[in-house]
């Protein structure tokens, strides 16, 4: 083989290898902002917000000035794998006691959560209505304000969101990439541009 053979040889052999490489990155994450709130009329009762994504721990604050809600939290999701379960937790004063000392006899936990599927990006909100405070809902299972406003609170299997579905607890708030909003229901959404809303 003479030399010209030889820098051709080499020359692929070294392209197949970085083509080889490339394929066997993992490809990047997604970005999801995931959002937590609670309703207007008793943020005054927040006491601490916990964020988790499956087992992970994403964040856990105490909350001393409620001006600082709604919180925004950067999820970095991988783009391959089975769903993600987001459990939020709002920790609130028992609004029966009239007490806001903090003491943790007087307090009470909520949460809400939403199953991701990898990969996903864009937004998904995970807030408390009022009617929900204090509602203890078994495991798999989020409370939601259903239909929204209406006062009624209903413990429904914890949906997913991103699934091309709109499912009977979810809404354009919690999901918008499965729910569009609804002009002329009383609520003005995300990105809805409704005069009568």
């Amino acid at each position: 083989m003479n030399l010209r053979g030889s820098l051709v040889s080499l020359l692929f052999l070294s392209m197949s290898m970085l083509r080889c490489s490339a394929e066997d990155q993992e490809p990047p994450p997604t970005s999801l902002v995931a959002v937590l709130g609670i309703e207007g009329r008793c943020v005054e009762s927040l006491r601490r917000v916990k964020l988790e994504l499956d087992s992970s721990l994403l964040l856990d604050t105490p909350i001393q000035d409620p001006t600082v809600m709604p919180l925004a939290v950067v999820l970095q999701l991988p783009r391959q794998g089975p769903p993600f379960r987001l459990r939020a937790t709002f920790t609130t004063v028992d609004p029966a006691t009239k007490v806001t000392s903090g003491a943790s006899s007087l307090l009470q936990e909520t949460h809400f959560e939403v199953l991701i599927p990898a990969g996903s990006s864009g937004r998904v909100t995970l807030s408390a209505p009022c009617v929900c405070l204090g509602l203890q809902c078994s495991e798999g299972v989020s409370c939601r304000e259903i239909p929204p406003g209406s006062g009624k609170a209903s413990c429904v299997a914890t949906t997913m969101c991103w699934d091309g579905v709109c499912s009977p607890s979810e809404d354009a708030s919690i999901c918008p990439a499965d729910c569009s909003p609804q002009c002329g229901d009383g609520r003005c959404e995300h990105e809805e541009n409704c005069p009568v809303d």
